[in-house]
């Protein structure tokens, strides 16, 4: 079967290749146009117009009741902020006692830093030693491995020498075996010293990589020790501005106190006053009894006589202006 001189396999191909290159959304896109375009030609307008009418009028719906929803997280979120502010109110109290403590801390807190810093500039000096002792041993090893190449050199010369008079110096020969077994055990010595040195210079590189942790553990901690100092500040100062409300708020209300206890003293003078005036006409009143008529028809009763005694005005008027400044004195 041929389609435009195509075999079947061909137009396979071809089908492939088109739908890798347009991709499996834009495929899934074709294919949703497609379906509706079946639905728009075998439904009615009518039918196709109520149906986006009704879709459109649930997507208002979802709309509206989402715009309620985060009316109602909004306001929930208005009243915890509120009861958020009442409790930060309280707390403020307790910070205060709070950041007291935490400014002792900080300073404990940089008496260790200083200390710490001190300690890492000890190191930081042994280090140098260390490194300058490293320097010399290895320059010493340098000079050595010179010298042993130089013997080397002279141990190769003696061989050639050693193969061209094999036969006509036999006792030599004995004599250059007893320095080649000299040779040998400098050499052994030689590979041994630099064992040495690779493992110095392990060592050496073991503390540096200790030394630059240390530094950076130094770092951090000064930067957490910066930022608490930071953080500590802002609250001073919130801390401050909650005083200066406190101490305008105290100084009305010891001026309200203040007119309160005018206003009480002066009540405390006229009651006293009114008080003086009130026992001195009762006083008179006792001394200066009036004459009681009795009737022939009433009985006699027994009552004491009281003692009366003749008293100047001047006299009475004398004594309770005397009562009177005794009692404004107390």
């Amino acid at each position: 079967m041929t389609i435009f001189g195509l075999n079947s396999p061909e137009l396979f191909l071809l089908l492939v290749i088109t739908l890798v290159i347009l991709g499996t959304k834009r495929i899934e896109k074709g294919l949703d146009l497609f379906l509706r375009l079946l639905k728009f030609l075998l439904s009615n307008k009518g039918s196709f117009d109520k149906k986006d009418k009704k879709e459109e009028a649930i997507k208002e719906l979802e709309k509206k009741e989402e715009k309620e929803e985060e009316i109602k997280k909004i306001e929930e979120t208005i009243d915890a902020r509120e009861k958020e502010l009442k409790k930060d109110i309280e707390k403020t109290k307790d910070k205060k006692e709070e950041a007291t403590k935490e400014l002792e801390k900080k300073q404990e807190k940089e008496e260790e830093i200083k200390k710490i810093e001190e300690t890492i500039n000890t190191k930081e000096k042994e280090l140098k030693k260390d490194i300058e002792k490293t320097k010399d041993k290895k320059d010493e090893a340098t000079k050595e491995l010179e010298k042993k190449q130089e013997k080397e050199e002279e141990v190769k010369k003696i061989e050639e020498t050693i193969n061209t008079k094999e036969k006509e110096l036999t006792k030599d020969i004995e004599k250059t075996k007893d320095k080649k077994d000299e040779a040998t055990k400098e050499l052994e010595k030689k590979q041994e010293k630099e064992e040495e040195m690779k493992k110095i210079e392990e060592t050496i590189n073991t503390k540096e990589k200790e030394l630059t942790k240390d530094i950076e553990k130094t770092k951090d901690k000064k930067d957490e020790a910066t930022k608490e100092l930071e953080k500590k500040q802002e609250k001073e100062e919130e801390m401050k501005k909650i005083e200066e409300t406190i101490n305008t708020k105290e100084k009305e209300l010891t001026k309200y106190i203040e007119k309160n206890k005018e206003k009480e003293e002066k009540s405390e003078k006229v009651l006293k006053i009114a008080n003086v005036d009130t026992k001195v006409m009762n006083s008179a009143k006792t001394n200066n009894p009036k004459g009681i008529v009795q009737d022939s028809t009433v009985k006699k009763l027994k009552t004491k006589k009281p003692k009366r005694t003749v008293k100047d005005k001047n006299f009475i008027n004398s004594k309770t202006i005397n009562v009177q400044e005794d009692q404004i004195e107390k």
